[in-house]
């Protein structure tokens, strides 16, 4: 009796003195309170997920799916508001491949199912794995069999296999409560960029921009009823870089057409955040891995512009001009301004800039593209539209002497002949970049010297031509 009651006596004392059992249960993404997505340009995202789950007391295991696959393990932050205390955490990768669960079943019975070519009819043999080592080797019916004669059909996935990626979370609850668990990581496999529309009036003093987010997912992971934001800024990075995706995503949309284009009832909001500008965009998103969505980024408006035709060359001073001039077409400048009064009221992105307008019968045409840069409040940045069709420029050499005017020393003439086959008067600003120190000796109209150029400023009437004329000495 009294051995009896000693060996009670000490499996009662080991059993209150032995560590709970651990909890493990799988948190999937059913039980998501909520989803935010961060958007960096340099091929990053923050991703911060809010679940519920039900702690036991003691120690718990929580499994948590529905993670990205290219998540930067070492940057995830679990927060239960001190409702578990963290032992460990770990992510783990999927391991459920085809060999994998071949070598599981070694030793094991799985069914093979085999096709008539002819009929067509399936035939259901039972067969045992006996080796994957340098090649599949089945039983089957009594017979050694080392090339599959079909299907092969597995009863189960054996434990300790992931499908997808899991993010584990051990540590200990005081009680048994429900808790909001909020898991933040880094993640690569997204990017997003700016993308705009200026529509353009030939006698208007304004521009109509329009401006879009193109946001990109190539992580591996959907992301469903999300609040979006983009972070306009470069963040810097010290952990190892992988591709662009939007290297990937300019050449995919290539082949696959236009990305999809999100409703929008208003513009996003904005706020200033160490430095960068964070834009919150409007709604909940979602973005399906493997592609592009355009969302609105700025709700449109019309902004200052002044148009400008530029014919800039270099004249080189140091040898006469050989062959037949070569006439040539201005650029077409448009200097934008984010007019503090009249803009937006925040920084506008750099981006990819489109340039639109309407032909005689109203018909919109696509006018030329170029990257716009960033644009704070109250800045201008210039974009180039091509080249003006209608406006040619000629330079004829007229002079060139060295001889008599000392070491080094070179004179040149020209004469510029500026035509407009255009319906409006266009100003032309003619630009002659020299080295050396040079001095205009002759000119037909005031230059503006910036640097090592002579800008003149030339008006050409509509269906007309004009002239400059101007004569250079140049020491070298």
């Amino acid at each position: 009796m009294k051995r009896q009651l000693f060996t009670g006596l000490a499996l009662t004392i080991m059993a209150c003195s032995a560590p709970a059992l651990a909890a493990s249960q799988g948190v999937s993404d059913q039980a998501r309170l909520g989803l935010n997505l961060t958007l960096y340009a340099n091929g990053l995202a923050l991703i911060d997920d809010q679940r519920r789950v039900v702690l036991e007391k003691g120690i718990n295991t929580l499994n948590i799916s529905g993670i990205s696959p290219a998540m930067l393990e070492d940057s995830a932050r679990i927060d239960t508001d001190g409702k578990l205390n963290l032992h460990e955490q770990s992510f783990l990768k999927p391991n459920l491949s085809h060999q994998d669960l071949l070598k599981a079943y070694v030793g094991r019975s799985v069914k093979v199912i085999r096709t008539n070519p002819k009929t067509g009819e399936e035939t259901v043999l039972d067969a045992d794995v006996l080796s994957v080592n340098q090649g599949l080797i089945l039983r089957i019916g009594g017979r050694i069999e080392t090339t599959v004669p079909g299907r092969i059909v597995f009863a189960d996935i054996p434990e300790g296999f992931r499908p997808q990626p899991v993010f584990r979370v051990t540590g200990q609850s005081p009680e048994i409560h429900e808790s909001d668990l909020d898991l933040s990581y880094l993640s690569t496999g997204f990017s997003w960029r700016a993308n705009h529309t200026l529509s353009v009036e030939a006698a208007s003093p304004t521009i109509r921009l329009e401006s879009r987010a193109i946001l990109v997912n190539r992580s591996g992971l959907d992301i469903k009823a999300a609040t979006v934001q983009v972070v306009a800024g470069d963040v810097q990075r010290r952990t190892p870089s992988v591709p662009r995706p939007e290297t990937t995503a300019l050449r995919m949309m290539k082949t696959e057409g236009a990305a999809m284009m999100a409703d929008a009832a208003a513009p996003p909001q904005r706020q200033s955040l160490g430095g960068y500008h964070l834009y919150t965009l409007n709604g909940k998103i979602d973005l399906a891995d493997q592609t592009n969505k355009q969302v609105t980024l700025l709700a449109p408006v019309s902004l200052p512009v002044t148009r400008r035709l530029i014919s800039e060359t270099h004249a080189n001073p140091f040898s006469p001009r050989q062959g037949t001039p070569r006439p040539t077409h201005p650029a077409i400048r448009l200097s934008v301004s984010n007019d503090k009064t009249t803009g937006p009221g925040k920084p506008i992105p750099g981006g990819i800039a489109r340039m639109y307008g309407k032909d005689a019968q109203g018909r919109t045409q696509f006018l030329g593209e170029d990257h716009l840069n960033d644009l704070p409040v109250g800045a201008t940045a210039t974009i180039s539209a091509g080249r003006a069709f209608g406006v040619t420029v000629t330079r004829h050499q007229t002079d060139y002497q060295r001889e008599g005017l000392g070491r080094n020393t070179f004179e040149m003439a020209y004469r510029i002949n500026i035509t407009n086959g255009g319906e409006r008067a266009e100003t032309v600003q003619v630009i002659e970049a020299m080295g050396g120190d040079w001095t205009v000796l002759e000119e037909s109209a005031q230059h503006v010297r910036d640097n090592n150029r002579a800008r003149w400023s030339i008006n050409v009437p509509a269906k007309g031509d004009a002239e400059v004329t101007y004569r250079v000495r140049v020491k070298r």
